[in-house]
């Protein structure tokens, strides 16, 4: 994984926790399913 990769889950896995205290919940769900996507694209990018 490219150090972009990472720098940009660290941020999204520190926005989502800040978000969950907040209780915002709606952007918590749109930003877990781009987490995800992030993820599986990261999984399946060649090594």
């Amino acid at each position: 994984m490219s150090m972009d990769n990472e720098v940009c889950l660290v941020w999204l896995a520190d926005a989502l926790q800040q978000l969950r205290q907040e209780e915002r919940t709606k952007i918590v769900g749109y930003l877990e399913a781009v987490l995800e996507e992030v993820v599986l694209e990261a999984e399946m990018a060649p090594k």
